[in-house]
């Protein structure tokens, strides 16, 4: 989200459990809202991924001056960066610079075409403010403290080459274009898309008089492409932000904090009470961000993933989207509304969520979908209670529902498991691998888009536990953010993750329908109590007109002698996709045979009376 961390306010406060049978019928397949359509998104964190130029990870060539301005910058940037020591992340600063870098995406291109994915979604490459902000949590690896959003960051970029100038390399991202012409170059091409943080700048405290010390060198400071601009606050004399700040149309005053049950503090407060709040509103920081993000989508870039939407004003989103559409009309544009979904807060699905009717008011957005990570989280991790049962999920995928407010949009959210501001799935205290792949498997065969956060290929996780976080007083999001194992990646338990993915991707952009077509959930019909029904999950996603093969999920969280269900598929024996079982179809009725808890299978087969494929 900004960088810091960001928790739900409470447990899911809607709960229903009885087993359920229903059929949705989608007419056509369409595209989805927000430019995308049968896509699998992958996420990186560019300081987290791949290093491809060492002599960025210090750029002290950014700053060549004897100013106090550079001096100061090349001062702390030797103190910004930690080296990733070992493979589980101990013995280094969580919260300092790794070496990622964009060349190290570039030259990752041909791993992520293997893998199949079709939109790249790269963490802010913007150039940030530098220092290690102790009250902020560290340094701007992640990119979420932009200084300037006409610039990119200089951890990012290369050096300038012989006749090459800074110019090109900062504002005119010679290097950030080469990686979208050669993404762009592969069959089928990948999109990239840029994460912008446009509802705040930098660190500016509130309410202490930190910024008397050195580590804060720039408070919140905007620039235009390397033309100063503004800071929001001088704090001089021990004064606070508060008590000094420079009214001149850029920054909502510091009043306060965001505070997530007051949906007053949204578009004013300072996110953790310390982000400076850009105020969209003004005229100058309208047509200052609309002309940063015009620049870029010149440059060749697909879209925008807009961070932190639910504290920004609706208004401004939706002029900026009627921009940026006229732009480019086949444009990406997902909102990171944190939280939501139709769960929001645990709230019921009955009830027309914020999240919701942010998303209703736009015409060319989607958003992610955080109510199906957290109920897909929680349930193949064992905790069947709040938004963890198969009734909370057949809801969020049940675009027919009268209890699901977003109807057909809800099959055009973009689903995943994890993500930089939340543990990752194999982290958590009761995850295993068994429940983390049929997680995997459900998010491809479920409606909407897919999305991988970089890692979610290989079983990315920290190798500690909860208990380690809090007696190292380390973040979750932060432990989140591990750098990409390429070391480890051909061990095989990873090699054995990578290609259950790439069959699942492949799977998904073979059939369409998958992302909009006719969903099913399956009643066992060999169960009968309440228990039971919350043990298991069983879908089919077939084309909207019941022609051409199905698709199953299924997943036991028991042991059993087998379960069973009725069917409208051939009869014959069908192989699990990436699993050695097998399940039999005779005369309309499904079997399947020996199931062991958290096992879960992926099955193909033709309709009965309809063509094989």
């Amino acid at each position: 989200m900004t960088g810091a961390v960001f928790r739900r306010p409470g447990p899911g406060r809607w709960i229903h459990a009885a087993a359920f049978c229903l059929v949705l019928t989608f007419s056509g397949d369409v595209q989805a809202d927000g430019g995308l359509g049968n896509d699998v998104i992958y996420s990186i964190m560019i300081d987290r991924f791949s290093s491809g130029n060492d002599e960025n990870n210090v750029p002290h060539f950014a700053f060549p001056g004897d100013s106090a301005y550079d001096r100061g910058n090349r001062y702390w940037l030797y103190r910004m960066y930690y080296r990733h020591a070992t493979p589980d992340g101990s013995g280094v600063d969580i919260d300092g610079y790794w070496g990622g870098d964009l060349q190290g995406v570039v030259n990752k291109l041909d791993y992520l075409h293997y893998l199949g994915v079709t939109v790249i979604l790269l963490s802010p490459v913007f150039e940030n403010v530098n220092g290690y902000h102790f009250e902020a949590g560290g340094t701007a690896y992640h990119g979420y403290w932009t200084k300037d959003f006409q610039r990119l960051e200089e951890h990012f970029v290369n050096p300038p080459k012989a006749g090459e100038t800074m110019r090109e390399v900062l504002s005119d991202g010679v290097l950030l274009k080469g990686l979208i012409d050669k993404a762009h170059a592969y069959d089928p091409p990948m999109k990239v898309v840029l994460d912008v943080a446009l509802n705040h700048t930098s660190p500016a405290p509130i309410d202490t008089t930190i910024f008397d010390d050195s580590n804060y060198l720039e408070m919140g400071v905007l620039y235009d492409d390397g033309e100063y601009v503004t800071n929001p606050c001088l704090p001089e004399g021990g004064r606070t932000c508060a008590e000094s700040f420079v009214d001149d149309g850029w920054f909502h005053p510091p009043s306060g904090w965001v505070e997530w049950d007051d949906p007053s503090t949204y578009y004013d407060g300072y996110l953790n009470g310390n982000l400076a709040d850009l105020d969209q509103r003004s005229p100058q920081v309208k047509a200052y961000l609309n002309r940063a993000l015009q620049k870029w989508l010149a440059l060749g870039i697909d879209g925008f993933r807009l961070d932190a939407v639910k504290n920004i004003y609706p208004d401004f989103i939706a002029d900026l989207q009627q921009r940026l559409v006229a732009a480019k009309p086949d444009i990406i544009l997902i909102g990171e509304y944190y939280d939501g979904g139709i769960f929001e807060n645990g709230l019921s699905p009955s009830e027309t969520t914020p999240s919701v009717a942010w998303l209703q008011g736009l015409s060319n957005m989607t958003m992610f979908n955080f109510s199906f990570a957290t109920a897909v989280r929680a349930y193949f991790t064992g905790r069947m209670d709040g938004l963890g049962t198969p009734a909370v999920i057949r809801h969020i995928l049940d675009a027919d529902s009268p209890e699901n407010p977003l109807k057909s949009r809800s099959r055009q959210l973009v689903n995943f498991i994890n993500n930089q501001d939340i543990p990752r799935m194999l982290s958590l205290r009761d995850a295993n691998t068994a429940g983390y792949r049929a997680a995997l498997k459900l998010m491809f065969l479920s409606p909407g888009v897919p999305k991988l956060f970089y890692g979610d290929e290989v079983g990315l996780a920290y190798a500690g536990t909860s208990d380690h976080w809090q007696k190292h007083d380390r973040s979750d999001a932060a432990w989140a953010r591990l750098f990409m194992p390429w070391q480890r990646i051909e061990e095989p338990q990873a090699q054995d993750m990578l290609a259950l993915t790439r069959k699942l991707i492949r799977l998904r952009r073979d059939h369409y329908f998958l992302g909009n077509g006719q969903l099913d959930f399956l009643k066992a019909a060999n169960l009968f109590n309440l228990i039971d029904g919350n043990s298991y999950i069983a879908l089919r996603r077939g084309p909207s007109d019941g022609s051409g093969p199905a698709l199953l999920f299924l997943y036991s969280g028991r042991d059993r002698r087998q379960l069973e269900f009725r069917t409208d598929l051939a009869d014959g024996t069908y192989s699990g996709l990436h699993a050695a079982a097998t399940v039999e179809v005779r005369g309309g009725r499904l079997v399947w045979r020996d199931v062991r808890a958290g096992d879960s299978l992926v099955v193909k087969a033709p309709v009965a009376g309809g063509k094989a494929d």
